[in-house]
């Protein structure tokens, strides 16, 4: 299952559309505990922050994250590198490599 944790809703359309067209199931949340066996997840990282990733790993110690977030916040790409399980994307990369993304 692919998780998608993201409030703002142009992005949420974006990965909805990409999603759709590529026959992905995702399932959209505001809520960092319902993340359950899921197998990626797409997060927006400064909306939900590195806690919220902790929790998810705790409760799914195998998944693959994507956290994406604004290039100039390197203070949290920075404590990113931290977390083994995530991958850490500016806003503008991860639009483009969204279809990519998505397929995994």
């Amino acid at each position: 299952m692919i998780y998608v944790l993201v409030k703002d809703l142009f992005f949420r359309s974006k990965i909805d559309a990409t999603a759709q067209a590529l026959k992905k199931k995702v399932s959209f949340s505001n809520d960092v505990y319902t993340v359950k066996n899921a197998s990626l997840v797409l997060v927006d990282l400064e909306e939900f922050g590195l806690e919220g990733i902790q929790k998810i790993v705790e409760h799914n110690p195998s998944v693959k994250i994507i956290g994406f977030l604004s290039h100039k916040r390197m203070d949290l790409i920075q404590r990113a590198g931290m977390i083994p399980s995530l991958k850490v994307l500016p806003r503008s990369r991860f639009v483009n490599e969204l279809n990519e993304v998505l397929s995994h």
